[in-house]
């Protein structure tokens, strides 16, 4: 917040966003329900004895110990000790008495508490900050429980970028993190409830909703989740409305007018000029917010004039632990800056047809690819319809990103207008009684865990603004948070609504584990004439082969213009047989039951490949907690290892060609890549069947036998151009069945692979793979 220079600022900051990110934050959610939990039992032993509690310290101490979470896998202890540790909560708000002059004359910062001796002697008025931080970071250093928290996230980017961070920054970093995230986060939850303990309508309506979305099953837990809390509109309005009354942070930070000066409205302000403004003064201006600008009115952001008003609401400033953390507290758990609402709604004049367009536009700083999606609109955006909607991508750094319409270095659409919604996102809901609640028939999961974490942001900052722009309301939010959730989800709704001949749309924010786990799990009891779902795919897991290979990610939009100008087609799968003794392996070791076929067979269904050897063991050695750590890079590390003395996988193997039905015996029993697969593309580029189309439904196999590390290498770096099936050490064919029968004494060397899923087969065990000729599933590609 010192650093002046915008450039600086904008390196400086991307430092730290990692740890900012909706995904990062979300990965606490249970630890800070612990944690909400805590104040909960304190204010029901409040409630039984009928004592009195000071609620605004009790919320100060939550604050901090959430800030203590998220940032050091570790609550400080202020609610278990019920009180305010080394005065900290007290300290702090001395100090703000001192920061609000001292913030805009930094003169008189210079000669008192910014004298650089008060702080190499460490006698600052905020010294039991750094010394709480400090002993923090010290003890943190010794938990060998501690997650990939904010603070594991910052001493990454000082491994990864040494020059660009240093521990001093990740230090400076957490300090800020607990002085201002703390205070922040208090005030925000402060004015939430004293405005709706002041308001009693707007407390009984809101209860209203809870008790409702309760009973119609939609939250579950003592802790509403950050999900669930999505589905409670009165619940979103009644935070905006407290942040409007009462924000946080009630100045902003100070620009300078540039050399030659600058006219904002009727008034000129000179050179060097330093120019800020109260949001309070905004949020209360009766011309704005209309004449009960000063009442605590949560219907006012429901209403037609919600869309007027909303690019007044400033419900914070500092672009710091506040804007990533206070506003979704409120809904238990914090969400991240809300970078997709930057430049949402900007109008701007296309010079090329004489219209007016409205732009609404992602800024997705914290994903993959550096660009801005957006989707332009011919009506204005109160109309909220979707005729003349496009969806694009550019690159960051484009001039005058903020004018993508008249700019000629913008790349051109290779999209027309979307002039209606597709037949997959208009699934009626189905009422489950006259009168009575409805089932959302088209569904978004968010697959928490995959990839990078990126899912959460993604969905909340661009996919759900877009669903709003195109009025799409009646959905539902699924949020995993173990492994088996989506297994869950489909037995226990999906599946039912199929069988009842209910059209279903299942958007997964995923990687290819989220499509298999659904399959796996519809497939067993999926009668004959059941609908068959619709699923989507928007890539965000380690491994997404499958969108990869149908073309999901040719563009920036990850995966949104094909949602948007798709159509479904039908997903081929394959079955995978085991013999008797294959266990499922997870990532901590430990071994499951496979699921049976309605002939008693050990079988998975998968759509992605099904592998032996190289292939298999890079899959499993990269699957486990550290080597998730790398991201992609885990693929690279573990196959440099493997091929470090190449290991000859020793069993026998034999396909049934397709269409002649001729079966084939490989020679030799020392193989070194064994795979079956239904795509083209493992990675980008990865092309290691390059003759398969997009769900063409064809199962190819691939082998290669025991060769030196060298000539392994060699050849699968030919893969990137599809080459490597013209040399003839490479077996390529179209198949109808593979078998293998593995005869290796070790464990490791008898790991399958199934869409990213690891089997250990017994020694002398086998594998089967052939296609499955029942449609399942369709795709929207």
């Amino acid at each position: 917040m010192s650093e002046l220079d915008p450039k600086r600022r904008v390196a400086r900051s991307k430092n730290l966003a990692s740890a900012y990110t909706l995904s990062n934050l979300i990965q606490s959610e249970i630890f800070i329900d612990d944690t909400v939990k805590l104040l909960l039992n304190h204010l029901n032993s409040c409630a039984d004895t009928g004592s009195p509690t000071n609620i605004d310290k009790w919320l100060s101490y939550m604050s901090f110990d959430i800030i203590g979470e998220v940032t050091f896998s570790k609550r400080f202890g202020f609610l278990e000790q019920g009180t305010d540790i080394g005065d900290a909560i007290a300290n702090t708000k001395a100090l703000n008495a001192y920061i609000v002059p001292a913030g805009f004359f930094q003169t008189l910062h210079n000669l008192t508490l910014g004298n650089p001796i008060l702080s190499k002697y460490n006698l600052l008025p905020m010294g039991h900050i750094y010394d709480t931080t400090m002993r923090a970071i010290r003890q943190r250093s010794k938990n060998q429980e501690a997650r990939f928290d904010m603070i594991e996230h910052w001493k990454k980017t000082i491994a990864d970028h040494p020059d660009r961070m240093s521990m001093k920054d990740l230090q400076i970093a957490a300090i800020g993190a607990v002085g201002a995230g703390s205070d922040t986060v208090a005030a925000t939850l402060q004015s939430f409830i004293y405005h709706l303990s002041r308001s009693g309508k707007c407390l009984e309506k809101l209860q209203s909703e809870i008790d409702l979305a309760r009973k119609n099953g939609m939250l579950t837990g003592q802790v509403v989740s950050f999900a669930d809390s999505q589905k409670l509109p009165y619940l979103q309005a009644c935070i905006k409305e407290a942040l409007r009354c009462h924000g946080p942070v009630p100045f902003g930070l100070a620009r300078e007018a540039p050399s030659e000066g600058v006219s904002i409205g009727d008034h000129f302000f000179p050179a060097k000029t330093k120019l800020s403004i109260n949001p309070w003064v905004i949020h209360y201006s009766t011309e704005i917010f209309g004449a009960d600008a000063k009442t605590y009115n949560p219907d006012r952001w429901l209403g037609a004039a919600a869309p007027a008003i909303e690019k007044f609401w400033i419900p914070q400033f500092l672009p710091s632990v506040d804007t990533g953390i206070s506003w979704p507290i409120m809904t238990e758990i914090p969400e991240s800056c809300q970078h997709g609402k930057q430049f949402s709604g900007d109008i701007v004049k296309d010079i090329r047809s004489d219209s007016i367009v409205t732009i609404w536009r992602s800024q997705n700083l914290d994903i993959r690819s550096p660009s801005i999606l957006f989707w332009l609109s011919a009506k204005p955006i109160e109309s909220k319809s979707p005729a003349d909607l496009y969806l694009h991508s550019i690159p960051m750094d484009i001039n005058d990103p903020m004018d993508p319409i008249n700019n000629p270095d913008i790349p051109p659409f290779d999209q027309g207008p979307l002039n209606q919604l597709p037949d997959h996102l208009c699934v009626p809901p189905t009422p489950t009684v006259p009168d009575g609640p409805e089932l959302y028939n088209l569904h978004f999961i968010i697959s928490t865990k995959s990839g990078l974490g990126h899912a959460a942001p993604f969905f909340y900052q661009t996919v759900k603004p877009l669903l709003d722009s195109l009025n799409v309301q009646h959905y539902r939010i699924w949020q995993t948070s173990t492994k088996d959730d989506i297994s869950w989800m489909t037995g226990n709704r999906f599946r039912p609504q199929a069988n009842a001949g209910i059209q279903q749309t299942i958007v997964l924010l995923s990687g290819d584990g989220g499509v298999v786990d659904l399959i796996n799990a519809l497939i067993p009891g999926l009668d004959e004439k059941a609908a068959i779902p619709t699923i989507a795919i928007l890539p965000f897991g380690t491994g997404n082969a499958l969108a990869i290979s149908t073309n999901l990610t040719k563009d920036d939009t990850f995966g949104l213009k094909r949602l948007l100008y798709g159509a479904p087609q039908t997903l081929p799968i394959m079955r995978v047989k085991f013999s008797s003794g294959a266990k499922l392996l997870m990532p901590d070791g430990t071994r499951g039951a496979l699921p049976k076929d309605e002939e008693g067979n050990l079988n998975l269904f998968g759509a992605v490949v099904c592998s032996w050897g190289l292939h298999s063991s890079l899959v499993a050695d990269s699957d486990n907690p550290e080597m998730r750590k790398l991201g992609d890079a885990r693929f690279q590390k573990a196959a440099e290892e493997l091929l470090k003395e190449p290991h000859p996988y020793v069993g026998t193997v034999s396909t049934i060609a397709s269409p002649s039905f001729q079966t084939f015996h490989i020679p030799g029993d020392e193989h070194t890549y064994v795979m079956a697969t239904l795509v083209s593309q493992l990675s980008p580029g990865f092309q290691i069947s390059p003759h398969s189309e997009p769900v063409d439904g064809k199962l190819r196999f691939i082998h290669i036998g025991q060769l030196p590390s060298g000539e392994i290498a060699d050849l699968l770096s030919r893969a990137y151009f599809g080459k490597h099936v013209l040399d003839e050490r490479v077996a390529y064919e179209e198949i109808s069945f593979m078998k293998i029968n593995i005869d290796e004494k070790e464990e490791r060397w008898r790991r399958v692979c199934v869409d990213g899923q690891i089997i250990e087969v017994e020694n002398h065990g086998w594998v089967t793979v052939q296609r499955e000729e029942r449609e399942v599933v369709k795709l929207v590609i």
